[in-house]
């Protein structure tokens, strides 16, 4: 006798953020079988699954983002949880229990996570907005600063 699954019916749990919290948080869903009673939508703002972030410095010699991915995207996939990267959701309504993505799609859910780490800080100080200022975050961040290395003469690093 094969025992039937329960089907999910009732409107996902909804994570915000994909980044290494995210990640695990998810991981310890599996760990529990939640993923196999609930729906779980994950929206990440970057066009890559979780990665290492606090590794992030190890990009500048690999050059290879995918090195630093915490589980392919497969993993959620494998799961049941459908990953929804690129896109951040925009708006959020409680009270609905509605989130609104980027694309403009509504986005129903029963419970919702908030793990959208954190955003880097630029000191109030004049200059910060010019071009050739970067940001240490992302992927892109580093790639963007690889990009600027190639003709730059020097370079400035605040904060650490």
């Amino acid at each position: 006798m094969t025992k039937k699954k329960a089907s999910k019916v009732e409107a996902p749990l909804l994570i915000i953020g994909n980044g290494m919290v995210s990640w695990r948080f998810c991981q310890q869903l599996v760990k529990l079988g939640v993923h196999e009673k609930t729906t779980i939508v994950v929206y990440g703002e970057e066009s890559l699954p979780a990665y290492d972030r606090v590794n992030l410095t190890k990009h500048f010699e690999w050059k290879d983002a995918q090195k630093l991915l915490l589980a392919a995207s497969g993993w959620y996939q494998e799961h049941g949880i459908e990953l929804r990267t690129a896109n951040k959701i925009a708006r959020l309504d409680p009270k609905q229990s509605m989130a609104v993505d980027a694309d403009g799609n509504e986005v129903p859910y029963s419970r919702c996570v908030l793990a959208t780490g954190s955003l880097p800080t630029m000191p109030k100080i004049p200059g910060t907005d010019l071009p050739g200022v970067y940001t240490y975050r992302t992927t892109q961040d580093v790639e963007r600063i690889q990009e600027a290395a190639k003709t730059a003469k020097r370079a400035v690093v605040i904060g650490g």
